[in-house]
């Protein structure tokens, strides 16, 4: 082995040594059964699936939104013609910082760079002839993740839907770290804005 390669220190960037090479003395107190497990089991080392691909393909999805909640509808249903198997909403900035379209703060910024929800309705518009058992739908968002997620389990419990919450799969995206870092917006104080992420997810699978 290189010795200049071998003295020197490499780390994670957490700061975690890591060694030149790992081998049987490093799995002791390995359990595989416990800790490696099979495919499609806890923890999920070896795929979330049993069979993984061979079985069932990844999703394919498009990020896309833009405008109104009428023309990202229309969007959607071409997406889906042309095959794919999933959504990714795009919202506009308002609708990220939990501003209404008419909002004095979101002037010239309405569908801009995604599609702008101000209501129960528009989330309607937006999902309208896509069915919910049948489509993904990551909601990719920041502070207003919480409420945006709400609406989208409450549109199956409207007087025209037969379905439960339970038949709609959803993930909504709370990016208060990378935001916090690195992103154009703010999510405010990293503690509280990270306490709003464990209360949704609860409640969507209490639902």
């Amino acid at each position: 082995m290189d010795m200049a390669v071998a003295e020197k220190r490499y780390t994670t960037i957490s700061g975690v040594p890591i060694e030149p090479l790992y081998g049987p003395e490093q799995l002791r107190d390995f359990d595989p059964r416990r800790e490696l497990a099979v495919p499609g089991e806890f923890p999920y080392t070896r795929g979330i699936h049993e069979t993984m691909y061979r079985g069932r393909l990844w999703t394919m999805r498009q990020f896309s939104g833009f405008a109104t909640p009428e023309e990202t509808n229309r969007r959607y249903h071409y997406l889906l013609q042309q095959g794919q198997t999933g959504l990714s909403v795009a919202f506009d900035l308002p609708t990220l910082m939990g501003y209404d379209a008419d909002h004095g703060l979101a002037e010239g910024e309405g569908g801009k760079c995604g599609a702008s929800i101000s209501s129960l309705e528009d989330m309607e518009i937006l999902f309208r002839g896509i069915r919910p058992a049948a489509t993904y739908f990551p909601i990719f968002t920041e502070p207003s993740a919480s409420l945006l997620l709400a609406f989208g389990y409450a549109i199956p419990l409207r007087k025209e839907r037969a379905r439960g919450p339970a038949q709609t799969r959803k993930r909504a995206l709370q990016q208060v770290g990378r935001q916090r870092l690195n992103g154009p917006r703010l999510s405010g104080p990293s503690a509280p804005a990270g306490s709003l992420t464990p209360g949704p997810s609860a409640r969507a699978l209490r639902a």
